[in-house]
């Protein structure tokens, strides 16, 4: 398979990343919801994407897409949450995790084609610097399944939402996508989520039917 190339007892196509498509460009929006770019000095580059086990249906779809065979890893997350009159309760959440070794080429890749940091990156992470509107929505649709939210209201009439969180300019770059994609004007505006850090939330609705 072309771009498969075995390193140590880890495989992958290397080649996934090297030109943006629609497709690698939605593994990309999800890495950069959901995932991290890790560049060590001593055991190698590493991509990793953890996530809740209620969705590892989605690591194993990027597992096959990519020809790999490092396994998902399911492990629980202990998580304790104050509550009133000063008692804690403690939670255990199931998470699954899909790292990608000696991934070098792909953190390059992902760095200088999709702008995603190296590190942490949720605080500071840009838009890609795109201007083919397939691949941008292919990146807006891994970071909808990331980060995002779609739901239909019937309380009144049908109305789809679809809410996005990210940093400010990230949003204001996809609210520009959608509206070159639809060719009209949303009206809605990307306002601050969460006070105290740099979160922001975009949310459109389409009314489907009165």
């Amino acid at each position: 398979i072309l771009g498969l190339i075995k390193n140590k007892r880890y495989i992958k196509n290397e080649l996934f990343f090297d030109i943006p498509n629609s497709l690698n460009s939605s593994v990309a929006g999800f890495i950069a919801s959901d995932g991290h770019l890790d560049k060590r000095k001593k055991n190698g580059s590493v991509v990793y994407i953890t996530i809740s086990n209620k969705d590892r249906v989605i690591l194993e779809n990027i597992a096959k897409i990519v020809n790999t065979n490092c396994k998902i890893k399911d492990f629980i997350r202990k998580t304790i949450l104050p509550l009133r009159s000063g008692v804690e309760k403690e939670y255990n959440n199931l998470f699954s995790s899909l790292h990608f070794y000696n991934a070098a080429n792909w953190v390059e890749n992902l760095n200088t084609k999709w702008n995603i940091p190296i590190g942490n990156k949720s605080l500071s992470i840009e838009a890609p610097k795109f201007d083919d509107i397939e691949i941008s929505l292919g990146y807006i649709i891994g970071l909808i399944s990331g980060d995002g939210t779609i739901y239909l209201d019937k309380s009144k009439y049908e109305r789809l939402s679809i809410c996005m969180l990210g940093t400010e300019n990230l949003l204001n770059w996809c609210k520009s996508i959608l509206e070159k994609f639809l060719n009209k004007k949303l009206e809605t505006e990307v306002r601050k989520e969460r006070k105290t850090s740099n979160i922001y939330i975009l949310k459109i609705c389409f009314i489907t039917r009165l």
